[in-house]
């Protein structure tokens, strides 16, 4: 049986260790497996990269598939971790256990069309050039909005049916995945259906900043998609270095650890949100 070790948790209010140390559950495991799943496809990515020199909109070929490998593991080992604060009755409710799965085909189905569309020199988003391209990226988007509701779902879970200790970690989990959850599907919603977005300024030929493709001639996006999916990870872990750091703890001592999980939250979703204004005026993240 396939086990997770993770360090223990301290239930502030009863003084008692939670035994984190447990069989895991069938959720979790599914998110344990996409975790190992993307984990092993990147070197054979950054393989890919160094021996095909091709280049699409600005950027070389396999910087996507690299950057959604590297995106989709963080999520996935994030969700794995992160499961554990669920009590393990809950951790196999059907509505967890059903969106888990779709999550799961949902990366499979992503990956796997990103890369194969990275081989053929052709896009994988934005892409409405023939039948079948314009079917798969609307599919891509349902598959996007299922991996990113498995995350708001496992921050309500912890919040509704989690351990109720006082700790950083928790309420950084919480606000980190419900908050970065919704306003990445707002951000990908706007991106993905901005005609204007799509039809010119995506087409222009731009210089972008290398790896993240991020245009430094026009307004995009991106930057505040980025920012708002990555508060999942940074949230939570501010919240264990209020809980572990030793500047940390003098923070929360002196706030604390809600309101400084909050305090902290706040910054991030204003700068999402002052990023994505920044795009829709046409300013770009940084000019050339």
């Amino acid at each position: 049986m396939l086990k997770l070790t993770l360090p223990l948790l301290q239930d502030t209010r009863s003084n008692q260790a939670l035994d984190l140390n447990t069989k895991i559950d069938k959720t979790t495991s599914l998110f344990v497996f996409c975790t190992v799943f993307t984990l092993v496809t990147i070197p054979v990515l950054l393989s890919a990269n160094l021996l095909d020199l091709r280049m699409l909109d600005g950027m070389p070929i396999w910087h996507k598939p690299l950057r959604f490998a590297f995106s989709l593991m963080l999520h996935f080992l994030t969700l794995s971790l992160l499961m554990k604060l669920v009590i393990p009755k809950m951790r196999e409710a059907k509505r967890i256990k059903w969106v888990a799965y779709a999550a799961v085909m949902s990366l499979w189905f992503e990956l796997s069309y990103i890369i194969i569309q990275a081989a053929k020199g052709r896009r994988s988003h934005f892409n409405f050039e023939t039948p079948i391209e314009n079917a798969l990226y609307g599919l891509m988007g349902i598959g996007a909005f299922f991996l990113v509701l498995i995350s708001f779902l496992v921050g309500i879970m912890i919040w509704r049916y989690g351990y109720k200790d006082n700790s950083g970690l928790r309420y950084g989990a919480i606000i980190g995945l419900i908050a970065g959850s919704v306003l990445t599907l707002i951000f990908a919603g706007f991106m993905s259906t901005d005609p204007t977005y799509i039809k010119q300024k995506l087409t222009l030929e731009a210089s972008v900043i290398p790896y993240l493709g991020w245009s430094k001639v026009t307004g995009d996006y991106k930057p505040a998609h980025f920012v708002a999916t990555h508060m999942m990870q940074l949230i939570p872990l501010i919240g264990m270095w209020l809980d572990k750091a030793k500047l940390g703890k003098k923070f929360s001592n002196l706030m604390g650890k809600k309101n400084a999980t909050v305090l902290f939250a706040f910054i991030f979703i204003t700068l999402a949100i002052a990023l994505f204004v920044q795009a829709l005026y046409g300013i770009p993240f940084i000019k050339s």
